[in-house]
């Protein structure tokens, strides 16, 4: 009699642990995910950006980074300093920013940005600003600062 309830009282205890076993690891139904828009593109105007360069120094904004362009095209003078305009991924070249412009005129590319080249395959552009200058009598560099979200 003693080991009949003693079974009863074990099988009890099993079937208890087990339903615990089960709540506890039991995967919660999740809620539906809402689509969030992304932030539709906003570009700059120079007046925003004029006293982040001096000349010689480009100082970046809150949320963006600064980057050194790997390749900075030929400008005429008139059109040498302070620009804004766009970055986007190039489709021919991995890991390589295109920089143009407000007038669409390349202004330059960066190389070796894999990170960036990612967010710019899913959002198409952001917004940028930079200078570009004569370096030597056939040579230019330029800066620029990309907006990241």
């Amino acid at each position: 009699m003693k080991l009949t309830i003693f079974n009863i009282a074990l099988i009890i205890m099993a079937i208890l642990v087990i339903l615990w076993l089960i709540k506890r690891t039991r995967v919660n139904k999740q809620k539906e995910k809402q689509y969030v828009e992304p932030l539709p593109f906003q570009p700059i105007h120079i007046e925003e950006v004029k006293d982040l360069y001096d000349g010689t120094e480009l100082i970046c904004k809150t949320g963006f980074l600064h980057y050194q362009l790997t390749m900075t095209n030929a400008v005429k003078e008139e059109t040498e300093g302070l620009f804004v305009g766009i970055a986007k991924a190039d489709p021919n070249h991995a890991a390589r920013i295109l920089i143009e412009d407000e007038t669409n005129q390349l202004r330059g590319y960066i190389d070796n940005q894999n990170d960036l080249y990612k967010k710019l395959i899913s959002r198409k552009k952001a917004a940028v600003y930079g200078f570009s200058r004569k370096q030597n009598d056939d040579s230019f560099i330029g800066e620029v600062c990309v907006r990241i979200r």
